[in-house]
């Protein structure tokens, strides 16, 4: 009798312990991700019908940008130097004027040309620039070669690059007057584009500025890549263009001094006079040493230098 009990205890522990390995295996396959007709586990994204985890860019149901959801409005900015490799960042144009085709490249909300201006008639550095209109215009090339305005652009006085006469030079510009500042401004610019004003200017600062972090790189950023003198003591002033500017140092002519710093500086006007000196107005500077863009003024009628356009 006793034997009979002992191997009937024995006989129901072992039931009871196949039982219970048994309710640990089905609780085990009911949370298996691998299991298609489990419940989904929010709390592990490697589940096919789980939500979507957006910070993990390997989930299927998740963003294909492994940077987050792209905004068309703001899409992300690689300063990999390919920015014109990117699909609508830049382009070409036709100036119907002369039929020369200019780059272009859009910054922020802006688009600007990528080279400098080369429109008008080349006349000799020892001759004077005649009054201009948006359809007439003199300009100097560096040391009076064509070749120069091919590759920097034409050099202009203030009041040619503006498309007045040549007595506005030593008059008062303003809102009035025959020496009218529009806003924006064409100046001598092909049709539909005007010269640089300093909203613009401003504006192209503010967006380099808050895309770099970095306001004292705001010239490396313009610069090309090539043709700049070498900065010995400043490597870190070297041009990376990364926004498809292609900011070229073309110098500039001064009346008694000729041309000079044609590779270490490049010079732009701004639609705008000095507003302490009406015989001064303003213009942008880029400069082989130094790894900002900077502001400065020069003579209305005694220095020129070149001209960027942005579309209107």
């Amino acid at each position: 009798m006793k034997h009979f009990l002992a191997t009937a205890l024995r006989s129901l522990a072992a039931l009871s312990l196949l039982a219970f390995l048994c309710a640990c295996d089905d609780a085990k396959n009911s949370n298996n991700p691998s299991d298609p007709n489990g419940p989904s586990d929010p709390s592990n994204p490697s589940v096919p019908n789980g939500p979507s985890d957006p910070s993990n860019p390997s989930d299927p149901n998740g963003p294909s940008d492994p940077n987050g959801p792209s905004d068309p409005d703001n899409p992300a900015i690689t300063l990999d130097g390919n920015w014109c490799a990117k699909a609508g960042n830049c382009g070409e144009f036709s100036d119907s004027r002369d039929g020369r085709t200019y780059k272009w490249t859009k910054i922020g909300t802006q688009t600007w040309m990528a080279e400098n201006l080369n429109f008008g008639n080349r006349i000799h550095e020892m001759e004077r620039q005649g009054d201009a209109s948006p359809n007439r215009a003199d300009k100097f090339c560096y040391e009076n070669s064509d070749v120069s305005c091919e590759q920097y652009g034409g050099l202009y006085v203030w009041h040619t690059a503006m498309a007045f006469t040549a007595d506005c030079d030593k008059k008062w510009a303003g809102d009035e007057g025959p020496c009218l500042i529009g806003q924006p401004h064409r100046g001598i610019c092909p049709e539909g584009w005007h010269l640089a004003g300093p909203d613009d200017w401003a504006e192209l600062h503010g967006f380099l500025d808050e895309t770099l972090d970095d306001y004292y790189r705001s010239g490396v950023a313009l610069k090309s890549v090539a043709g700049w003198e070498a900065a010995e003591w400043n490597d870190d002033a070297a041009g990376q263009d990364y926004f498809g500017w292609n900011g070229l140092p073309g110098g500039k002519w001064l009346q008694g001094n000729g041309f000079g710093f044609l590779g270490q500086i490049g010079f732009f006007w701004t639609a705008a006079q000095y507003d302490i000196d009406y015989e001064l107005a303003n213009h942008y500077l880029l400069e082989y040493d130094d790894e900002t863009l900077n502001r400065g003024q020069g003579e209305k009628g005694t220095a020129a230098m070149s001209v960027r356009c942005v579309r209107d």
